[in-house]
């Protein structure tokens, strides 16, 4: 069993030379998780927001999220 009551989700290219996941605080209630994306063509595009599905979570079970996902790229 793991200590950790909350995640935090990073979802990049991680190109950006202002990213360093080392300048990040360690906080043993929170587990951070890298989701890197493939940089091929992918210009200006971001997470406008995120919702849970169910505010209510249950141990062991799937979670579903809604994503807006915005373009502003000129493609």
């Amino acid at each position: 069993k793991h200590g950790f009551n909350k995640r935090m989700f990073f979802i990049s290219d991680f190109q950006a030379p202002s990213f360093d996941v080392s300048n990040f605080p360690e906080d043993s209630l929170i587990k951070t998780l890298l989701v890197p994306l493939n940089a091929n063509n992918i210009d200006n595009i971001y997470v406008d927001s995120l919702s849970f599905v169910d505010p209510i979570f249950q141990v062991g079970q799937n979670i579903s999220l809604n994503v807006r996902i915005v373009n502003k790229s000129e493609k």
